[in-house]
């Protein structure tokens, strides 16, 4: 096991699944080795020149699908690593694997219906694109880098509504079992919340840099650049068609956060940066804006119009995660927080203890500032300003801040953390000021955290696992099959021509038998074919089963349909070879 596998957060290994290799069936294979047929002759002249070599080096196989553990053990020389994982798997939990140099591979295959593209993560996508890359060291730090960045990110609903929508469709997409309804009661939901006027979310802009860049980026030239996002990399036609001079090629910056992407259309648009180190520091300058690092008001309101869950950290180091539901202000200094719904105060992103959602069900609420008695917040005083702002157990008190908002209470409760005053508790409480009751008696005791100012605003919790109420233990996904009662006989024909490879005494019988088979019952498949041509190689025996063959697969060239192009690209590589 690498280092970097071995070193992930324990909360993580709730989405790592089993790679059962036994799953992959001889169509499954078949589908690995075409695609990586076609494709590394292209993208040897056309990819970036890290490519080849990080095929070898990462662990992927030409001929069969990859194990990831082999992988894994690979990557392990870079000082990253690999696990498996089953379709998508939480954004959060996605960017702090990379963030601890992690690749999560989908285990999952596309169909060979599906082999020009699938909308799922699947293993060909994952390995095939991400991995080979990952060799150069400037592009791995850009990887790692954005994985740190993305994963402080503030959402907005929209953008939770969307992954959701995604993720779904995608796996209906590839389940041969769903009907044409649901995909389409999904793929208008997702129509719909597109049309919906909304603020363009950090996690949004982020997602759309990680687009350009290490899903569909370029490097080089704009005249002649080279391929090295995944998306291309592993996509037979997008990845072919990139370097049509018809799609513009736009130089890379922070400008490609405002192009938005779709992902079931053709990119009209590509960004080439000059190099990677160009990446890191066009992160850089979008990260030096984000919320997590600004703090202030204007974290305050990225939070608010989010409507998601977000963490609020405090100059005390103490932390609030929740809803934000409004805040006030004096003389433009943050003067009261509010949360709705289930909340969380934190202390260097663990829980405290009973401060976590179970204790704060409805909201959380609490003033900022210093007190004018001492000219200090709470956490700053020593014991000696406690007494003389009355704060003693059993003591009634009333502190009255800078801001104008006053606190009485009788104080149950002093915690201190590193010797800090963090929380009072106080009962009897109300908490007002000349506008606004903001706390009273009757709401039961009232945990009082300190500090001066919101030093930073990232989303989700800070205590994932506390707050969501989940286990480390393992989410229990399984590995999906493509076989079908629809696919069985023709699997059963794959895999006798994959064993054939490895037999010097071939049954022409059964090979021209299987060929009769396969024209008269499944008129449409052409995978077969292929895999004939490349067991039988020259062998002269075989020359007219050669001849029917290659004459069946320029029928399907000459045909006007999508998979007609890749057909086409498998065609030549063999007979113009």
């Amino acid at each position: 096991m690498s280092q970097a596998r071995n070193n992930l957060p324990k909360y993580l290994n709730k989405y790592i699944t089993t790679q059962d290799y036994s799953k992959y069936n001889a169509i499954d294979q078949a589908v690995w080795r075409y695609i990586m047929f076609i494709s590394v002759p292209f993208y040897k002249k056309y990819a970036h020149s890290v490519y080849l070599e990080g095929l070898e080096k990462t662990g992927i196989p030409i001929n069969r699908i990859p194990k990831i553990d082999e992988m894994d053990e690979k990557l392990d020389r870079f000082d990253w690593g690999a696990v498996a994982v089953k379709g998508f798997i939480p954004p959060t939990a996605f960017m702090d694997m990379l963030a601890n140099k992690v690749l999560a591979i989908g285990v999952d295959i596309r169909t060979a219906k599906h082999l020009m593209y699938t909308p799922a993560p699947d293993i060909i996508h994952e390995t095939a694109g991400h991995a080979p890359i990952i060799a150069d060291k400037d592009y791995a730090n850009y990887l790692c880098s954005y994985g740190e960045v993305s994963k402080m990110a503030i959402s907005s609903v929209e953008d939770d509504e969307a992954y959701e929508i995604i993720r779904k469709l995608s796996d209906l997409k590839e389940d041969p079992n769903a009907s044409k309804d649901e995909v389409e009661k999904y793929e208008n939901s997702l129509i719909e919340l597109s049309k919906k006027d909304k603020i363009v979310s950090e996690a949004a802009e982020l997602a759309r840099m990680n687009w350009w860049t290490a899903e569909y980026g370029m490097i080089g030239s704009i005249k002649n650049p080279k391929i090295y996002g995944a998306g291309l990399l592993s996509s037979v036609i997008e990845g072919f068609e990139s370097i049509d001079p018809k799609i513009k090629k736009i130089k890379y910056d922070l400008n490609c956060i405002n192009y938005n992407y779709d992902i079931t259309e053709p990119q009209p648009q590509l960004f080439v940066t000059d190099n990677f180190k160009n990446l890191k520091t066009q992160l850089e300058k979008y990260s030096s804006s984000m919320a997590y690092l600004t703090g202030g008001l204007e974290g305050l309101n990225k939070a608010l119009n989010s409507k998601t869950v977000n963490t609020v950290i405090l100059d005390s180091k103490i932390s609030i995660s929740g809803i934000l539901k409004d805040y006030h202000t004096k003389s433009n200094h943050i003067s009261y927080l509010q949360f709705t719904g289930p909340s969380q105060l934190c202390f260097n992103r663990k829980e405290i203890t009973n401060q976590g959602t179970e204790f704060h069900q409805e909201g959380f609420g609490c003033p900022l500032g210093k007190i004018k008695s001492v000219n200090k917040s709470i956490f700053q005083c020593n014991l000696d300003d406690l007494k003389i702002l009355g704060i003693a157990i059993g003591s009634t008190t009333s502190l009255d801040y800078e801001s104008g908002i006053i606190l009485t209470g009788k104080v149950e409760n002093i915690q201190f953390i590193n010797k800090i005053p963090l929380i009072i508790t106080f009962s009897n409480c109300t908490i007002k000021n000349n506008k606004n009751i903001f706390f009273n008696p009757d709401w039961g005791n009232f945990d009082l955290i300190s500090g001066d100012e919101v030093i930073s605003v990232h989303g989700d919790a800070a205590d994932y696992d506390k707050f969501y109420n989940s286990s480390n233990q393992s989410l229990n996904y399984v590995q999906s099959s493509t076989l079908t009662d629809d696919n069985k006989e023709l699997n059963e024909y794959y895999d006798y021509i994959q064993k054939f490879k490895f037999s010097k005494n071939i049954d022409s019988n059964k090979l021209n038998k299987i060929y009769d088979n396969v024209i008269n019952k499944y008129p449409k498949e052409w995978l077969l074919l292929f895999e004939i041509l490349n067991t039988i190689g020259n062998d002269k025996n075989f020359s007219n089963l050669k001849d029917k063959i290659k004459y069946k697969l320029i029928s399907f060239c000459n045909k006007k349909e999508d998979q007609s192009i890749i057909i086409k690209r498998g065609f030549e590589i063999i007979f113009q070879s």
